[in-house]
């Protein structure tokens, strides 16, 4: 039969590794979210993007149209429009249009950028909680490992391991903590 202390400090021990065992379940539990997290913000940055490139698109198309409903009201005045004042008028709506078309896919390159950045964050996040549990799981086992080892390795245990006078020989100290394992 065990003994009582044996008992306790099984329990203790075992009890420490699980809370460890828990802590590395759960960060490994936080990095699966962070990636599906991270997948989103990814797939949210593409969505970003490719809508920025349709507002250009649409802007640039609506400039075209701007210019060619220009020329045409020009040119229906009798007003030569490759040259002079209605030259300049076209130009500048293409000027002024491209300009339009470039913030577009500035702001929306930006805010995508934005999205792939935090996504990397979030990235980091989760692999820092992976770790942190892994961490926590070796360090529950080192202290689970060092309450056995404080429970049985007591000062009255190793009287006879030093370099006492007497020469004890620490033959009783081993026999006991072996029936502590066998018992």
């Amino acid at each position: 039969m065990c003994e009582p202390m044996t008992i306790a400090v099984a329990v203790a021990a075992a009890g420490t590794v699980m809370q460890g065992y828990a802590a590395q379940q759960q960060g490994s539990f936080e990095n699966d979210v962070s990636k599906y997290n991270a997948r989103q913000q990814d797939n949210e940055a593409t969505r970003t993007r490719n809508k920025g490139t349709e507002e250009e698109m649409k802007l640039r198309e609506k400039t075209a149209q701007l210019t060619s409903t220009q020329r045409a009201q020009l040119g229906a005045s009798g007003v030569e429009v490759d040259s002079g004042s209605a030259l300049l008028l076209q130009e500048d709506a293409e000027l002024l249009g491209e300009a339009d078309a470039l913030r577009i896919r500035s702001n929306y390159g930006d805010a995508a950028d934005s999205l792939e950045a935090q996504s990397d964050i979030t990235r980091s996040q989760g692999k820092a909680a992976l770790q942190g549990g892994q961490n926590a799981f070796r360090s529950s086992l080192l202290k689970a490992g060092g309450s056995v080892a404080a429970a049985w390795y007591t000062p009255a245990s190793a009287g006879g391991l030093g370099g006492s006078a007497g020469g004890g020989s620490g033959v009783s100290n081993t026999s006991s903590m072996t029936n502590a394992f066998t018992a």
